[in-house]
């Protein structure tokens, strides 16, 4: 494959033991379709604390507009433009993936930057469920209280209703039965 950045050829290495294409001359790396997912989860590289503070989108969400984000590169399997976009909405990383779902390109160190992000992010999760998780857990609670008490309510004001048509029909049965 040749790459969409700078147009030298893609060379197959193994990233946390999966095969990616990626490029000697820019540092971008191609990943199909779901090789992304499988990298993040994987979690083989550590990251230094300089290098979690490099990237922005780990502390804080970062917005960018699309007309910000330029053209995207073409898929370098179907020659297709990718589609740019805010990596998980605001991470600030910008990656440009193929409609056809061939796969996704990402800049030097981006792919780094991505593992970076979902990590720290999993590890402000796990901090906001315990310092917030009893008030969630109210909250459920309460919409569930409220939710069971609307339907009991729904149901008794059809009730009476449903009563006099089946006491209805059952009448008109009856009369024209006699």
């Amino acid at each position: 494959m040749i790459c969409p950045s700078c147009g030298q050829s893609l060379e197959e290495q193994t990233y946390e033991g999966i095969q990616i294409d990626a490029c000697a001359t820019c540092g971008g790396v191609w990943l199909d379709d779901g090789e992304l997912e499988e990298i993040v989860q994987r979690r083989d590289a550590t990251f230094s604390q300089e290098q979690i503070d490099a990237v922005p989108g780990a502390h804080k969400p970062v917005t960018v507009k699309k007309e910000e984000m330029g053209d995207g590169y073409k898929c370098p399997k179907c020659g297709v433009a990718c589609h740019r976009s805010n990596y998980a909405y605001t991470s600030g990383i910008i990656i440009d993936k193929c409609p056809n779902r061939h796969g996704i390109w990402l800049d030097e160190s981006e792919l780094e930057k991505i593992q970076i992000v979902v990590e720290e992010w999993e590890k402000k999760r796990a901090a906001d469920t315990d310092r917030l998780g009893p008030q969630l857990s109210a909250i459920e609670q309460d919409v569930a209280r409220k939710s069971e008490e609307s339907l009991n309510k729904v149901g008794r004001a059809r009730m009476p209703i449903v009563g006099r048509l089946v006491n209805g029909l059952v009448r008109g049965i009856v009369a024209f039965d006699g």
